[in-house]
């Protein structure tokens, strides 16, 4: 039982370690979302500085203006699916943990109690010896006395 509970206990560290990959790449991927937005929104206020010194640019603002407008809610939608998944993902790993600790409770338990079994035959062996020894000990008395 015990080599099963370790198999057990090594293959939830490899899906944790699996999930945890995957969590890290939805990460990154936050991360590029989130600087993508922030370049835009950057870019948006360098045309509008452009526009408002040339007027002759404010036609060309204004179909930036939409472009960005478009590309930006783009990126927040695909921004908050992957924070979904993040957080779909944060709570498989936590579930994952959870059932880790289980198992390696249960694999507690169960060296406590085989230990409770090595120490009770250990202490029945010594006073089985002690015993042993000490009706050796009335035996060599009687025989003296007699």
């Amino acid at each position: 039982m015990k080599n099963e509970l370790d198999t057990l206990i090594k293959m939830q560290k490899w899906t944790i370690d699996q999930k945890r990959k995957k969590l890290a790449i939805f990460l990154s991927e936050e991360t590029n979302f989130e600087n993508k937005i922030k370049d835009l929104i950057s870019r948006n206020e360098t045309e509008k500085g452009f526009a408002n010194e040339n007027p002759l640019y404010t036609n060309d603002y204004a179909k930036f203006l939409d472009y960005f407008l478009k590309t930006k809610d783009d990126l927040e939608v695909k921004l908050n699916r992957v924070k979904e998944m993040i957080a779909i993902i944060q709570d498989d790993i936590a579930e994952e943990f959870k059932i880790q600790k289980t198992y390696e409770i249960t694999d507690e338990n169960r060296k406590a109690e085989l230990q409770k079994e090595i120490d009770l035959k250990e202490q029945n062996s010594l006073d089985e010896i002690g015993m042993n020894l000490h009706r050796r000990k009335q035996a060599i008395e009687i025989s003296d006395a007699s």
